[in-house]
């Protein structure tokens, strides 16, 4: 169906035409000039900007940019303006690669890195209906400082609860315990430790293994860590109470004297592992009352557990003071 009658339904259905011929002509040849117009205003040529991102490449590993680089670079295209329009609706440029190796150095020892010279690879990126005429900045400077690396010790941030009837068999560990970062000297020397991400564990029944990220803060992002993760390792034991009774032995007792405690037997409390429970006797302790430690102003001497087995903690004594008599 035309337009011509689309306008002129209305006759052959017994109705009003929706539009006179003469308006309907004329919006006909409006539509017929906008079209030749647009047509001719394509035809010719445009000047158009657009914004292209770089990665650089063959960056040296053994120095450090002292300036941060340009992520994007401007090219200025020149085509015709049906040419431009149909690569802004569905082309894309991609990445520009700058190959640092072809940097030349410059009046002040840096290195300049000339973007002009990759004018042919973007017009193979725009097509061939935009060329390529300008590429701004022409030169990206490149500053660089040496690299300095440093070992460094890690500090844990995290905290452990056991569960009920369990103890932590061990301080919370990390392997390695110190890293290595490298970067710019005046950040490398500014880091005294590395910090873990915080955890928190809370009613633990078991061992805990398990990688944590190193963090840095502020500036000090900059710099490389190696490596990046540590080994967090919690060791969780579950624990028994244990008690025997164990003699006091006197000591340091001077020649002629003879020093009697009340009681001269006490009982020592302890936790242990309770896969090592059985393998816990009454003869790997002994408490003393030590004769040095008595003071004129106490009538009681404390006690001191001088041995005892590697696997029992929270140790004490009941009493942990007793009386005393010396004889002489």
């Amino acid at each position: 169906m035309t337009i011509t009658r689309i306008f002129r339904r209305g006759d052959s259905e017994g109705q009003k035409p929706l539009l006179s011929r003469r308006v309907s002509t004329l919006l006909v040849c409006l539509l017929l000039s906008a079209t030749a117009w647009l047509l001719q205003a394509l035809s010719k040529e445009y000047t158009s900007v657009q914004r292209v991102p770089v990665k650089y490449i063959n960056l040296p590993s053994d120095r450090l940019l002292s300036s941060e680089l340009p992520d994007s670079v401007d090219a200025e295209l020149r085509g015709s303006g049906f040419n431009l329009l149909t690569w802004k609706l569905g082309r894309d440029p991609g990445t520009l690669e700058l190959d640092v190796r072809t940097a030349r150095q410059n009046r002040r020892g840096d290195l300049a890195l000339l973007t002009h010279i990759n004018s042919l690879r973007l017009r193979s990126s725009f097509g061939r209906g935009a060329r390529v005429v300008r590429v701004f900045p022409d030169t990206i400077a490149l500053s660089f400082s040496p690299r300095v690396t440093r070992k460094v010790p890690v500090r844990i941030l995290a905290s452990a609860t056991p569960a009920p009837q369990f103890q932590l068999a061990d301080s919370i560990r990390c392997e390695p315990a110190w890293v290595t970062i490298s970067g710019a000297a005046e950040l490398v020397n500014s880091i005294t430790t590395i910090h873990t991400e915080p955890r928190v564990y809370s009613g633990l029944e078991k061992d805990v293994n398990e990688l944590v990220p190193l963090t840095l803060n502020g500036t000090a992002r900059q710099l490389t860590v190696s490596p990046a993760a540590v080994k967090l390792s919690i060791k969780v034991g579950q624990f028994t109470e244990g008690r025997f009774t164990i003699p006091v032995t006197p000591v340091n007792t001077p020649p002629g004297a003879t020093l009697k405690t009340i009681p001269d037997k006490v009982d020592v409390v302890f936790l242990v592992p309770l896969n090592e429970y059985s393998r816990i006797t009454p003869d790997q302790f002994r408490v003393v009352a030590d004769y040095k430690n008595i003071s004129s102003t106490r009538t009681t001497l404390p006690l001191s557990v001088v041995r005892r087995p590697l696997s029992v903690r929270n140790l004490r004594t009941e009493p942990e003071r007793v009386e005393f008599i010396i004889q002489n």
